[in-house]
């Protein structure tokens, strides 16, 4: 499973965070109601529920390069809140993945459902898994919201990706 589950911590987000009055810091997983950015008169926080239903199948995430589809043509951009994410290689080893410029997962969410956006992983990561969330930093992710527009090429992802930083967890 790709991108199965992500982390926030705290110090990250403490512009955001500090309006919530639950610990929010924590080990993120599918199926439960994660922390997003919308565009609803305005930037908003919002809890929405982290999958949907697709051909009678559970999605947690959707690949870039599919979203003509029709069946996510209704979806709207967000932005999800994340320090990291974890991602596990053949050995089922698991490695907590991170970049200090890029918080935010792209996705895209309708009603109170919500799909984080993957894409071919950067060369660094294809050992471990041959995708990877589409991680953003805020200038980004502002940009994201308000164009539903991802300016996403194989040259500048792996830019964005050099300070990527890797551990066993």
């Amino acid at each position: 499973m790709m991108c199965g589950r992500f982390y926030i911590e705290a110090d990250d987000f403490k512009d955001i965070l500090s309006k919530i009055t639950i610990n929010y810091e924590k080990e993120i997983y599918p199926g439960t109601n994660i922390l997003a950015i919308i565009i609803d008169n305005g930037y908003k926080a919002v809890f929405m529920h982290w999958g949907t239903t697709f051909h009678n199948k559970k999605v947690i995430n959707a690949r870039y390069e599919n979203l003509s589809n029709t069946y996510f043509k209704s979806y709207k951009p967000c932005v999800v809140l994340a320090s990291g994410y974890f991602e596990w290689n053949k050995d089922h080893e698991k490695f907590y993945i991170s970049n200090p410029e890029c918080k935010y997962l792209a996705a895209i969410y309708r009603n109170n459902d919500i799909v984080i956006l993957t894409y071919e992983a950067s060369k660094q990561l294809q050992t471990i898994h041959n995708r990877m969330p589409i991680l953003l930093n805020k200038k980004d992710a502002i940009t994201y919201l308000n164009t539903n527009k991802l300016a996403i090429t194989d040259k500048t992802y792996d830019i964005q990706l050099i300070d990527q930083q890797i551990r066993l967890f």
